[in-house]
Formats: C-alpha cells, sequence, structure tokens
C-alpha cells in the first residue's frame, strides 16, 4: 500500500476524482484544504484499480472554474473536456454543450406539452410564455388546458389565450383533459397540470399514465432555478431520462444557485426545455438551444456575485462578460 494525493477545488470534488481513480472503495485517510485546492490522501495499491487519465492543463483550469462556480466535478469535466479548456469563447462553449447536452425543441413539438412541478414554481407564467412564444414564431393556434383537483382559472392563461386567438378550458380530470386534447386537431396543446406534486409517491408513474394517454405527450419538469437542492430531489425521485426537459424559471433571481441547478439537472441526466426570467411575456423565454443553453453556463461563473443575469441580453452580452 501507498499514499497517494488526489487534488480537486472542492471536498467534493477531490473525492470524485477518487472514486473516479480508484473507484467508489477507496480508502481516504485525509481531506485538507491547500490554498486554493483540496487535497485527499489515498491509501491504494502500486496498481490503481482504474487507470487515470492525463488531465490537459487547460481543462483542468476551465474545470476547476466549473467546480468552484457549483457545478459537480463529473460535470465540471465532462464540459471541461468537451470544451478542450477554451472558455473564452462562445463557440467553444456551444460546442461543449452540443456534444454533452440534448437540447429539446418544444416550439416545433407536434404533441401536446404538459407542464408541472411544485406550487410556486412558475408553472403557469411558463405555460403562458411556451404559448405566447410559439404563436408569436408563426405557428399552430394554442390550446391553454388547465388540470388538476378542483381548477380555477387563472387570469394571465385566460388572457394570453384571449390575445392569441386560442383557446383555453378548464379539464379538472385526466379523463376530460385526454378528452379536451382529442378534440384540439391543429391546436398546439399546452397543459398547466397542477394535479401532480415531483415528490409525492407515485409521481413518476402517474405522469407516465398521462403522456401516454396524450399520445406521448412531452412532459416537462417545471423548476426554480433558485432552489437546486429540490431540483435535485425531483429530478432524481421522477427520473432525468423519463423527462422530456426541464423548464427553469427565475434564472435573475438564481445568483449563485444556478450553477447547482444546471449541475443538478444534467448529473440525473435531463436536459434543458426552455429557461425564462419571468420578467416578459414572450421575450424572457429562451427555448433551449446549445447556444442558450451555453449562455447560461456562462452567466454561472461570472467572477462577480450576480445581482442580474446577462442571459436575457443575448449572445453579444454573453461574448463581452465571457473576456471580461
Amino acid at each position: 500500500m501507498r499514499l497517494i494525493r488526489v487534488r480537486g477545488s472542492t471536498a467534493r470534488g477531490a473525492l470524485e476524482a477518487v472514486r473516479a481513480r480508484f473507484g467508489p472503495d477507496a480508502l481516504v485517510l485525509e481531506v485538507t484544504r491547500r490554498g486554493e485546492e483540496v487535497e485527499a490522501v489515498v491509501a491504494a495499491d502500486t496498481e490503481t484499480p482504474r487507470a487515470a487519465a492525463v488531465e490537459d492543463p487547460r481543462s483542468r483550469g476551465l474545470r476547476l472554474r466549473l467546480e468552484r462556480a457549483g457545478f459537480l466535478g463529473s460535470v465540471a469535466r465532462s464540459l471541461a473536456a468537451a470544451a478542450d479548456g477554451r472558455f473564452d469563447t462562445m463557440t467553444a462553449l456551444c460546442d461543449a454543450v452540443a456534444s454533452r447536452v440534448a437540447t429539446r425543441d418544444l416550439l416545433g413539438s407536434r404533441e401536446p406539452i404538459v407542464l408541472f412541478g411544485a406550487e410556486g414554481s412558475g408553472r403557469t407564467t411558463a405555460a403562458a410564455m411556451l404559448a405566447a412564444r410559439a404563436a408569436l414564431a408563426g405557428r399552430r393556434r394554442v390550446l391553454l388546458i388547465e388540470s388538476g383537483p378542483a381548477p380555477r382559472p387563472h387570469p394571465l392563461l385566460a388572457a394570453c389565450a384571449k390575445l392569441l386567438r386560442g383557446r383555453h378550458v378548464m379539464a379538472p380530470t385526466a379523463e376530460s383533459l385526454v378528452r379536451t386534447a382529442s378534440s384540439a386537431d391543429g391546436f398546439l396543446v399546452v397543459v398547466d397540470f397542477g394535479g401532480c406534486r415531483p415528490l409525492a409517491d407515485g409521481a413518476a408513474e402517474e405522469i407516465r399514465r398521462l403522456t401516454s394517454a396524450l399520445w406521448g405527450a412531452k412532459a416537462v419538469l417545471v423548476a426554480d432555478a433558485s432552489a437546486p437542492l429540490l431540483l435535485s430531489a425531483q429530478v432524481r425521485a421522477l427520473g432525468g431520462a423519463f423527462l422530456s426537459g426541464v423548464g427553469l424559471t427565475r434564472i435573475d433571481r438564481a445568483g449563485a444557485a444556478l450553477a447547482p441547478s444546471l449541475s443538478a439537472m444534467l448529473e440525473h441526466g435531463a436536459h434543458p426545455a426552455f429557461f425564462t426570467s419571468g420578467r416578459e411575456i414572450p421575450q424572457s423565454f429562451h427555448p433551449s438551444t446549445p447556444e442558450s443553453f451555453a449562455r447560461l453556463v456562462l452567466t454561472s461563473v461570472q467572477a462577480e456575485p450576480a445581482a442580474r443575469t446577462d442571459f436575457d441580453h443575448g449572445p453579444a452580452a454573453a461574448r463581452e462578460s465571457s473576456h471580461a
């Protein structure tokens, strides 16, 4: 046995590097801070169980920067490796995202879109934004359906449907929801589904049954970007691969929580569907693309604490901030 030292920008990052190199049963003797990094001392055989890949210095610098912002070590390592250490251009970050993150196009959907999430997550506002963005992009007319136990008409959705010359319908049961959606030929169907609590027992199965009854509808979890622990618990409970995507709301208020939220989503195999600050309809609704997700990652690692986000100001602002 011999002592081997493994470093990371945080204790979690160092321990993840230990597991990646020596496996889950590695014997960690000590974890201490060394300057700006954290060092883990491991007792291991001369021949390591897993060959350690040599990390490019540029990729290591980017990985450490992402970890300091709040990204998990495995997610930071994946993005840094894909970006090849180049973090000063949007092109490099877009390439990294495109190769590692599958984004979801909701505006071009031919299937119904079911938005669900915890109370106060911004689900109803997101439904209105999605409908407005799709209608203004020249898509089909929009049918907004509110569903859940004893739903009450939301004035925002009613006003949105009227403004877009669409329809707004209440469907208190799953049966009435399926019946209403089946008669909406030619419409883009957006469902504000308030009948599911993501952390409740059987929530995933309930959403699966509903989307199956709606001919393969897209299920999108709407979550507050400023609550990464809740988001992580929800995606883990639901199963990220099952979801059609995650819509992050209140990105302008997330601040230091933005990076952990993005990391939690990617760690569990969930894919970004859209991002919104909720400030303007529909201007602050951003469908997820490699470029929009790259801008969000870039915003999350800015050196100064973000009282505001540059995300709503477009690619030019993101490119300028990347050189700051």
